[in-house]
């Protein structure tokens, strides 16, 4: 199976990785496609072309609530970070 990926780039952003759908799932069911996403996914964490989205940031323990409220909300698209000191 061939791994398919595009590259997507709007004016002025840096690139984007969009992986085909069909294959994100099968490509885990062999040792040598699991091999094969790692290195997809690590080339593009440290290029850049990959990052994780994030929703919205909560600082300290005290606005744990206040995160744990926006995620049962449903509402969010990413991830919620809960910075810790």
């Amino acid at each position: 199976m061939v791994m398919r990926h595009q590259v997507r780039q709007a004016r002025g952003a840096r690139p984007t990785r969009v992986v085909n759908r069909r294959a994100k799932g099968a490509l885990a069911r062999t040792e040598e496609g699991r091999r094969r996403a790692a290195g997809f996914i690590g080339s593009g964490l440290r290029d850049g072309s990959l990052a994780p989205v994030i929703a919205e940031t909560f600082d300290g323990l005290e606005r744990i609530a206040d995160a744990h409220r926006l995620m049962e909300s449903n509402t969010h698209v990413g991830k919620i970070v809960v910075r810790v000191p």
